[in-house]
Protein backbone atom coordinates (compact mmCIF):
# COMPACT_ATOMS: atom_id res chain seq x y z
CA UNK A 1 0.00 0.00 0.00
CA UNK A 2 1.36 3.39 -0.91
CA UNK A 3 0.26 6.59 0.83
CA UNK A 4 1.11 10.12 -0.21
CA UNK A 5 0.21 13.32 1.61
CA UNK A 6 0.74 16.76 0.09
CA UNK A 7 0.67 19.44 2.76
CA UNK A 8 0.48 23.17 2.13
CA UNK A 9 2.31 24.96 4.93
CA UNK A 10 1.26 28.61 5.33
CA UNK A 11 3.97 31.26 5.28
CA UNK A 12 5.23 32.45 8.67
CA UNK A 13 4.26 29.18 10.40
CA UNK A 14 6.62 29.02 13.37
CA UNK A 15 8.24 25.94 14.88
CA UNK A 16 6.62 26.82 18.21
CA UNK A 17 3.18 26.53 16.56
CA UNK A 18 3.62 24.02 13.71
CA UNK A 19 0.92 22.97 11.30
CA UNK A 20 -0.14 19.51 12.53
CA UNK A 21 -1.76 17.23 9.95
CA UNK A 22 -3.27 13.99 11.26
CA UNK A 23 -2.98 11.03 8.90
CA UNK A 24 -4.48 7.54 8.88
CA UNK A 25 -2.45 4.52 7.84
CA UNK A 26 -3.64 0.92 7.45
CA UNK A 27 -2.10 -1.86 9.53
CA UNK A 28 1.07 -3.47 8.28
CA UNK A 29 4.78 -2.80 8.23
CA UNK A 30 6.14 0.55 7.08
CA UNK A 31 8.97 -0.45 4.74
CA UNK A 32 9.79 2.88 3.09
CA UNK A 33 9.27 6.55 3.96
CA UNK A 34 9.75 9.60 1.73
CA UNK A 35 9.79 13.33 2.31
CA UNK A 36 9.74 15.63 -0.71
CA UNK A 37 10.66 19.29 -1.09
CA UNK A 38 10.07 20.90 -4.49
CA UNK A 39 12.38 23.46 -6.00
CA UNK A 40 12.02 26.89 -4.43
CA UNK A 41 11.64 25.99 -0.76
CA UNK A 42 15.22 27.12 -0.06
CA UNK A 43 15.41 25.05 3.12
CA UNK A 44 12.80 27.24 4.84
CA UNK A 45 10.07 24.60 5.21
CA UNK A 46 10.49 21.86 7.83
CA UNK A 47 8.89 18.43 8.35
CA UNK A 48 8.72 16.00 11.27
CA UNK A 49 6.75 12.72 11.40
CA UNK A 50 5.18 11.82 14.74
CA UNK A 51 3.49 8.78 16.25
CA UNK A 52 1.27 9.94 19.12
CA UNK A 53 3.43 12.32 21.19
CA UNK A 54 6.76 10.91 20.03
CA UNK A 55 8.82 12.20 17.15
CA UNK A 56 9.46 9.22 14.87
CA UNK A 57 11.44 10.75 11.97
CA UNK A 58 13.96 12.24 11.95
CA UNK A 59 14.93 10.03 14.84
CA UNK A 60 16.90 12.63 16.78
CA UNK A 61 14.53 14.69 18.93
CA UNK A 62 13.90 18.23 17.76
CA UNK A 63 15.50 17.69 14.33
CA UNK A 64 13.51 18.25 11.15
CA UNK A 65 13.84 17.61 7.44
CA UNK A 66 14.39 20.78 5.37
CA UNK A 67 15.70 20.82 1.82
CA UNK A 68 15.25 22.38 -1.59
CA UNK A 69 14.53 20.39 -4.76
CA UNK A 70 14.99 16.98 -3.13
CA UNK A 71 12.90 13.90 -2.52
CA UNK A 72 14.48 11.86 0.25
CA UNK A 73 13.62 8.15 0.66
CA UNK A 74 14.76 5.68 3.27
CA UNK A 75 14.04 2.04 4.06
CA UNK A 76 12.28 1.20 7.31
CA UNK A 77 10.93 -1.78 9.19
CA UNK A 78 8.35 -0.25 11.51
CA UNK A 79 5.07 -1.84 12.59
CA UNK A 80 1.87 0.11 12.07
CA UNK A 81 -1.22 -0.95 14.02
CA UNK A 82 -3.56 0.96 11.74
CA UNK A 83 -6.19 3.69 12.13
CA UNK A 84 -6.18 3.59 15.92
CA UNK A 85 -2.62 4.94 15.96
CA UNK A 86 -2.24 8.71 16.09
CA UNK A 87 0.17 9.52 13.25
CA UNK A 88 0.79 13.16 12.37
CA UNK A 89 3.03 15.30 10.24
CA UNK A 90 4.28 18.53 11.81
CA UNK A 91 5.48 21.29 9.54
CA UNK A 92 6.57 24.87 9.78
CA UNK A 93 7.53 27.41 7.14
CA UNK A 94 9.86 30.33 7.83
CA UNK A 95 9.27 31.83 4.38
CA UNK A 96 7.60 35.22 4.92
CA UNK A 97 6.31 35.52 1.34
CA UNK A 98 4.92 32.18 0.18
CA UNK A 99 2.93 29.18 1.37
CA UNK A 100 4.92 26.03 0.54
CA UNK A 101 3.96 22.45 -0.35
CA UNK A 102 5.77 19.40 1.00
CA UNK A 103 5.03 15.75 0.35
CA UNK A 104 5.30 12.81 2.74
CA UNK A 105 4.93 9.21 1.53
CA UNK A 106 4.72 5.79 3.15
CA UNK A 107 5.02 2.36 1.58
CA UNK A 108 3.30 -0.19 3.85
CA UNK A 109 3.47 -3.92 3.46
CA UNK A 110 0.00 -5.30 4.30
CA UNK A 111 -0.19 -7.24 7.54
CA UNK A 112 -0.89 -10.55 5.78
CA UNK A 113 2.47 -10.25 3.96
CA UNK A 114 4.52 -9.51 7.08
CA UNK A 115 6.22 -12.05 9.30
CA UNK A 116 3.69 -11.32 12.06
CA UNK A 117 0.82 -11.98 9.64
CA UNK A 118 2.39 -15.28 8.54
CA UNK A 119 2.87 -16.38 12.15
CA UNK A 120 -0.75 -15.54 12.99
CA UNK A 121 -1.94 -17.45 9.91
CA UNK A 122 0.10 -20.52 10.87
CA UNK A 123 -1.26 -20.43 14.43
CA UNK A 124 -4.88 -19.61 13.70
CA UNK A 125 -5.37 -20.75 10.11
CA UNK A 126 -6.07 -18.76 6.98
CA UNK A 127 -8.66 -16.05 6.53
CA UNK A 128 -12.18 -17.02 7.43
CA UNK A 129 -15.00 -16.41 4.99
Amino acid sequence: MFYTFTITVPRNTLQAQPLITSIILDPGEIVKVGVGFPWGLAGLTYVQIWLAEHQQWPTNSGAAFAWNDLYYWWDESFPCAGPEEAWSIRCWNLDDRYDQDVEVCFNILPLEKTLLGKIAESLFGGPRT
